[in-house]
Formats: structure tokens, sequence, C-alpha cells
């Protein structure tokens, strides 16, 4: 059986915010931006994009969790409620 998109990116999630316990090297990451996210109104889609942000929030701790989505076109309005910033075009 594969690894689910939701799964595969929960786990790209966690070694970025595992940079944040690497104090030796005086990194740490402060969001996560998001290229190519899915953008048509469904529930699927919905549901994908809201569980990504509240991953990405908890998983960077307070004040790292800036979620930047790249949706590469005008998106319902319920996108908005769940990035920090959305970017609807490029190449413009």
């Amino acid at each position: 059986m594969g690894e689910s998109r939701q799964d595969g990116g929960n786990r790209d999630i966690s070694a970025y915010a595992a940079w944040n316990n690497f104090s030796s090297a005086n990194i740490a990451v402060q969001g996560i931006f998001i290229d190519e996210a899915p953008s048509l109104p469904s529930t699927t889609t919905f549901s994908y994009v809201e569980t990504t942000s509240t991953y990405a929030k908890t998983a960077l701790g307070p004040g790292r969790g800036h979620i930047k989505y790249n949706l590469e076109m005008v998106v319902d309005p319920l996108f908005y409620n769940m990035a920090d910033t959305v970017i609807v075009f490029e190449n413009s």
C-alpha cells in the first residue's frame, strides 16, 4: 500500500520542524511553504489543506507556524482562513 499525500506531507513537515531542535547550528524553521497545493473546492481538498495547516502549526510550535500556500489560482474564500499567506497567481 502506498503512502497518502497527507502522510507524506506530514512526514516532510515533521522533518523540517525537527530543525528547531538542532541548536548547535542555530537553525530554525519559522513556517512552511506548500507549493502547488490543491485548490479546487471540495470536501477532500478543504480537509487536506486544513489538516496540513493544523499539523504544521502544531509541529513548528508557537510563533513559528507561518503557513504559506501557493494555490496558483483564485480560490474559494475558505482557503484564506487556513493559511497566513495565499498565493493565487504567479508569473505575472
